[in-house]
Order: structure tokens, then sequence, then C-alpha cells
């Protein structure tokens, strides 16, 4: 039986937006932003993993945009209302 992951549909895709929104063509570059190590975001990539609260606010500010702009994360803590 395979083990299915507790990140919800379309986050990896978000993290992914909004690295490429924030002008960072690498997940080095962009994990060095976010203080965190390369493989951690290519875990968020993949959904491996999902980013804090604090993360997605930290990807949030880099891309220059608003927590009401994240797409695709219903059913997170982000998405909720």
């Amino acid at each position: 039986m395979a083990a299915t992951s507790a990140v919800p549909l379309g986050v990896p895709d978000e993290v992914r937006r909004l690295r490429l929104d924030a002008g960072f063509r690498s997940q080095s570059e962009f994990a060095k932003a976010m203080k965190v190590s390369r493989t951690t975001v290519s875990a968020w990539e993949t959904g491996d993993r999902e980013p804090s609260i604090s993360q997605y606010r930290r990807m949030l500010e880099l891309a220059g945009q608003a927590i009401h702009q994240i797409r695709h994360v219903e059913g997170t803590a982000v998405g909720r209302p």
C-alpha cells in the first residue's frame, strides 16, 4: 500500500510559482533567501513537505504579494479564511 501525502494538492505548484514570481530561477538561491536548505525547497515543490505559515509569509514577501494572492491551497492553514 502506497503512502499518501499530507500536503494538499496545489501546494507544490504554488511554492514554485512564488519562487519564480520572486525572481529566483534556482531552488538554491531561493533557499538562501528563505534561510532553508535547497532540499527543503525541493521537498516543498515535490509535495514531500509543506511550508509553515511563516515560510509562506516570507515567500509572499519575496514575491511582493499579499496573503490573499495564494492560489490552490484551500484546506491548508494558509488558505482558510
